[in-house]
């Protein structure tokens, strides 16, 4: 909401986008054993993303649609900046792949014994299901209560994200 993008698809795919990657730090961590930290990680991620909040709090929200080329604002350069880095810190960590490399766990399983590729089913259907609310609600949900509906996605996030840290520390699937 910060950076004026209002109720808009973009807006919900930052936040799913940065809910995913901090999702895959922890599915690194079932499969590895250890939790590893990059130069840039998801902890920078949400320092910038207070970066973002604070630079609206003391410069307003019309900054972000200060047009820089014709039809391109400053929030559409903090969309392409955020999606790629997203992608690129996945990739580059070194999370991807920890991931299809195998864990250490018996025959390459993680450390609960389960697959490593079973944890990406949860994160999959959640974002699949709020994806489809999200386009296809008749009672246009996310366009008149968008900070309602990311709560309830960031609460969902969150629950599966503590299933899987469980799943590690207790060694059970």
């Amino acid at each position: 909401i910060a950076p004026d993008l209002g109720p808009s698809i973009w807006f919900y795919f930052l936040c799913c986008v940065s809910n995913c990657f901090f999702y895959a730090a922890h599915w690194q961590t079932l499969v590895s054993g250890v939790l590893h930290f990059g130069r840039i990680d998801v902890t920078e991620v949400q320092l910038f993303l207070i970066g973002v909040q604070l630079w609206t709090g003391v410069f307003g929200p019309g900054l972000w649609n200060v047009v820089l080329l014709e039809g391109f604002q400053i929030k559409h350069l903090l969309i392409v900046m955020s999606t790629v880095g997203s992608f690129g810190m996945f990739v580059l960590s070194g999370n991807l792949k920890t991931i299809l490399s195998g864990g250490c766990g018996k025959n390459g399983a993680t450390i609960a014994d389960t697959s490593v590729l079973s944890p990406g089913i949860p994160i999959l259907l959640i974002s699949l299901m709020f994806y489809k609310i999200l386009c296809e609600s008749e009672e246009a949900l996310f366009q008149d209560h968008a900070v309602l509906f990311l709560l309830t996605t960031g609460l969902t996030f969150t629950k599966i994200t503590n299933s899987l840290i469980v799943a590690h520390m207790t060694r059970s699937p």
